[in-house]
């Protein structure tokens, strides 16, 4: 389940978070640690089976890890033919140090809860981006939906460019009273090389209806003219697939 970091993707990942740290507006602003297992579950097996064990884990955790790590199950709501997994485990902690500490700790003790792991829902990838906070949600919950972007910059442009676009639609967002949040991954190791994209957006919201507000203002309220005169040409982005999520450990302060 556990890879050695490939140099070129990690050094992928650091140019970007390095070009970010060249935008004025993003020196307050950290990248944090974002890891992601992609799972399908055993025969016979289901989500309360994978609720089931995590339920287990929690508690584990709580006795051997020694940092700070929230994790969150998601599960495909809108998808297609092209969704392989079952289920995303998404794990975080404060800084990728601390990350680093949680999964010495894994390997050093978890052997036998990774075999229930395993026994549920095994898993089929291990991927590490970097996650940036572009607008935060107006209350953090438990459970809610996450819509996946997959964007490309444009011809010219560079992560600090659309940083400083990030920071006006953010502040259009707010004024037109959207409460969602919106994050970026940028991708590092573990992530396909084959990719036709350049990093994720994620819209985060708390309920479906809170989603669809968001939506009737992109479309019948100006917001894509607004997305585009904020853009321009800096990147363009399709639509991916749409989970719903679940939080599975918080130890992490909000």
């Amino acid at each position: 389940m556990f890879k050695f970091i490939a140099r070129s993707s990690y050094f992928a990942l650091f140019l970007t978070i390095a070009s970010l740290a060249q935008a004025e507006e993003l020196r307050s602003t950290g990248i944090f640690p974002i890891e992601t297992y992609g799972c399908n579950y055993a025969d016979g097996k289901g989500l309360d089976d994978l609720r089931s064990v995590a339920k287990k884990w929690d508690k584990w955790a709580d006795k051997n890890y020694s940092a700070p790590y929230d994790a969150w199950v998601l599960t495909p709501f809108y998808f297609n033919g092209q969704t392989r997994v079952d289920s995303i485990w998404v794990g975080t902690a404060e800084n990728f140090n601390q990350l680093g500490k949680v999964q010495n700790d894994w390997i050093s003790k978890g052997a036998a809860m990774q075999a229930r792991f395993d026994s549920v829902s095994p898993c089929g990838n291990h991927a590490l981006w970097g996650g940036r906070v572009v607008k935060e949600q107006a209350e953090i919950t438990k459970e809610g939906l996450v819509a996946f972007q997959m964007c490309t910059l444009g011809e010219g442009a560079n992560a600090a460019d659309v940083a400083a676009a990030d920071v006006k639609w953010a502040a259009y967002l707010e004024s037109a009273g959207i409460t969602d949040g919106l994050h970026y991954w940028y991708p590092g190791s573990g992530v396909s090389q084959d990719r036709e994209w350049d990093f994720l957006s994620l819209q985060i919201s708390d309920n479906f209806a809170s989603w669809g507000s968001a939506i009737d203002t992109a479309v019948n309220g100006g917001g894509m003219t607004q997305f585009g005169a904020i853009y321009g040409n800096l990147m363009s982005c399709k639509n991916g697939g749409v989970w719903t999520y679940e939080q599975v450990r918080q130890s992490i302060a909000n």
